[in-house]
This record gives C-alpha cells, structure tokens and sequence, in this order.
C-alpha cells in the first residue's frame, strides 16, 4: 500500500515539475516493465529529493545547469543511497545501481530529445520540503513495516 502512495507522489511531482510530455518520456516505459515501476518511481523522488538539497539557489529556484562534473556524480551517487532505503531497509548493489542509473539514462534521454537543459535541471523552492518530507515518510513508513513484521 505505501508504495501505491510512492508511485502517485512520484508521478504527481513530475507532473509539477516536468509537465506531461516529459514525465510521459519516463512513465510510458515504466509502465509496460511493471516490477520495475517502484524501483523507477523511488530513484526519481530520491533524484528531486537529493538534487534540490545540490543544486545552487538562485532567482527563487534551484537551478542546476552548470553544476560541476564532480557535483554531478555526487547527485548520482546519493540518489542510488536514497533510492536503496526508499525501496528496501536492507539495500541490495543492483538496487544502489538502478537507482542512480536510472536519472542519468531520463537525463540523457531528454538530452537526445532535444529538452532544454533548464526545463529539466531548474526547480521550484517548494520542492526541497515536499521531496524531502516525501522520502523521510517513505523511509519511516517502511522501517514501522520491518519493525510490524518483527514482532
């Protein structure tokens, strides 16, 4: 049940974000590899969580179109991490993988697409609070669940 509510903010946060044709671009071939929608639908909060706590702010958004190779990296890096305790309380390396792979490969798809890259890496103030309340639900929500099945 609590990833259904993870699935829903997930595309409700692209929607706002990215708009339609592009949350469109990641949500159509999520849907048609099902076991693999949570694990996409978690490595893109943890990307809008993990990015606007990166990202510079500047003109009332965080804007992340010339962020250095090395702060890049780190984005990547620390979305697998958040994406491995969003899905799982003990995280596998496949899932760490996936999760900081899978904004990289969205990221180089609107590349190819043509999206201009501030459509893409610039986002509003309010996300940093939504995303990042978003994760520590999550993330509570599940420990409560691995605590239930304990006892």
């Amino acid at each position: 049940m609590l990833i259904y509510g993870l699935i829903i903010a997930t595309i409700a946060l692209s929607l706002s974000i990215w708009g339609l044709l592009r949350t469109a671009l990641w949500l159509i071939p999520a849907l048609f590899a099902q076991d693999y929608l949570p694990l996409a639908c978690a490595s893109l909060a943890a990307f809008f969580a993990v990015a606007s706590w990166i990202f510079p702010y500047r003109k009332e958004a965080f804007d992340g179109r010339d962020l250095p190779r090395e702060k890049m990296a780190l984005l990547f890096f620390l979305t697998g991490v958040v994406t491995g305790s969003l899905v799982l309380s003990t995280s596998q390396i496949w899932i760490f993988a996936a999760g900081a792979a899978f904004p990289w490969i969205l990221l180089q798809a609107f590349r190819v697409f043509r999206v201009p890259a501030g459509r893409i890496l610039y986002l509003p103030k309010q996300i940093r609070f939504v995303t990042t309340g978003l994760c520590v639900v999550v993330i509570l929500a599940r420990l409560a669940e691995e605590a239930l099945q304990i006892l």
